[in-house]
């Protein structure tokens, strides 16, 4: 799990383009928060729990997934009401910070999907013709969508069987 970020400029300070962030392989640290007054506003406040870890910012998808370790990364803190999902609650802050950012939707245990080849030429059709209002939206990073253009490229659909002849009738016979 990830995220795609076209831009971004780090903590740091460091510009990059491009780039895939994740906490893939970093250990999260979660726990309660000791007041749960807001000092700001003097109320309650309903974050109890922080959730902290390193997020690591490679080139692209596959060097993330691949188990090198990344060159550049930095601490991500967060506070949440409750801890239903640490890498969630994670993610979700880090969106914050990059708003142009993309999900990665595809996991790893998913990657490998089987479509038949109607539903290859369905989606073939829907990207080659104009959209009509409401249809939603396909985001793609330009690898995505070069990876997406070489798959469908790679394909070859089936003509439809010709349609059958009409059979000739001979004379006299039935």
């Amino acid at each position: 799990m990830g995220i795609f970020v076209p831009s971004a400029t780090l903590p740091s300070g460091i510009t990059v383009s491009n780039v895939y962030m994740s906490f893939t392989n970093e250990v999260v640290h979660t726990g309660q928060i000791s007041s749960s007054i807001n000092p700001l506003t003097g109320k309650p406040d309903p974050n109890k729990y922080f959730v902290s870890s390193w997020c690591n910012v490679y080139a692209d998808r596959k060097t993330a997934k691949s188990g090198v370790q990344s060159a550049i990364r930095f601490n991500v803190n967060t506070k949440v009401p409750s801890l239903t999902s640490s890498y969630e609650a994670l993610y979700a802050y880090l969106k914050t910070m990059y708003s142009d950012s993309v999900d990665d939707l595809i996991e790893p245990e998913t990657s490998n999907i089987t479509l038949s080849v109607d539903t290859l030429q369905s989606i073939f059709n829907d990207l080659t013709t104009p959209p009509t209002a409401n249809t939603g939206n396909i985001v793609m990073t330009t690898d995505m969508a070069s990876q997406f253009s070489n798959l469908i490229q790679s394909f070859t659909f089936p003509s439809p069987p010709p349609a059958p002849e009409p059979e000739e009738k001979i004379e006299g016979t039935e």
